[in-house]
Formats: structure tokens, sequence, C-alpha cells
């Protein structure tokens, strides 16, 4: 009886070490672990959100699994829950690099923020790396749409990834987050 146990089980054991192995994939996602990120249908390790608290920054940080923090919001009104200078020293802390990117450089009529794109695209295929507005919706949609666009989604996968159906329909103000990532 105890061979016949053994000879079902170890081939079970083999089948869920080498390949079925569930925890592998929840390993990887960092937003299976943090609720308050979301993953990126492309490229390796990229995450949005909006602003992250200092403790939510902190405990992400320390998985030691993002590389590159990219904040597209600024100070002041638009700080939300820290400011640049904290958010700055907390990625010192962790040996994570720190880039402050204007969301809205180099705005070219019909083509959206491209100076922006070109800014974040380097760690964007780098992988590893958090973009992040105050919201995590236009600026950080705009990037991260194009950076999808040019990884061959279409329009509409964006605009579904980035919950932006409302824009799209009517993007009133908001015309230029479109044109960044569909240009």
């Amino acid at each position: 009886m105890f061979k016949l146990v053994l000879t079902l089980a170890i081939p079970l054991f083999l089948v869920y070490v080498f390949v079925w192995r569930p925890e592998r994939t929840d390993k990887a996602d960092l937003s299976l672990q943090f609720d308050f990120i979301e993953k990126v249908p492309a490229g390796t390790q990229i995450y949005r959100s909006a602003q992250l608290t200092y403790e939510q920054l902190d405990t992400l940080l320390a998985s030691g699994k993002i590389t590159y923090v990219l904040r597209l919001n600024g100070d002041y009104k638009d700080a939300g829950a820290m400011t640049t200078a904290e958010e700055r020293a907390l990625c010192d802390k962790h040996g994570v690099i720190f880039a402050r990117i204007n969301a809205h450089a180099g705005y070219v009529k019909d083509e959206g923020y491209r100076q922006t794109v070109q800014l974040t695209n380097e760690y964007l295929e780098a992988g590893h790396v958090l973009v992040h507005c105050k919201h995590g919706f236009h600026r950080a949609g705009a990037v991260i749409g194009a950076f999808l666009t040019a990884h061959g989604f279409d329009p509409e996968e964006v605009i579904e990834h980035n919950d932006w159906e409302v824009l799209a329909a009517d993007p009133g103000d908001y015309y230029r987050y479109l044109e960044t990532a569909f240009h």
C-alpha cells in the first residue's frame, strides 16, 4: 500500500513543483500582494497607482521588486499623501531610483505630451517600475496608454485597461491625455 501511495504521490508532487505552482505567479505579480497598485499588461513588472501614502510606498519598496518610481505629480495641492522630497527620501532609503517627471512636458497638438512619454519610456522598458500621479488616472494613464499602444495594444484595450470609457466618450479638457496615449 505504501509503495502504491508513493508511486502516485511522487508524480503529483513533480507536476505541482515544475508545472502548476500557482504561487510562482502570485509572487511575480505584486498587485496580488498590494491592492493599492495595478499591474500593466505589457512589459516586465510595471505597475501604476495613485499617490501612495508613506506607509504603502515603504511596504512596497521593502519587497525589493521595484527598481524605479516615476512620479508624475508635483507638490502643494497636487502632492497627494506625500511631497516629492519625502518620496525621494523614501526611495533613497530603499535604494530605488526616483524620478519626478513633468507629466505636461513637451505638449504637441494632436500628439500629446511627447516629451513626457520619451522621458518615461526608458524606465518602462527596463521594468520593475511604479508609475503614479495624484489619482493614478489621467497622467499615469496617458503614459501607460502610450506604452501599451507602442506594444501593440489597440485603443479599446488601452481604454479598458485605463478605465477610460467615460473619458473617451467625452474627453472635454482631458483630450490631451487621449492624444498622448494614442499617438
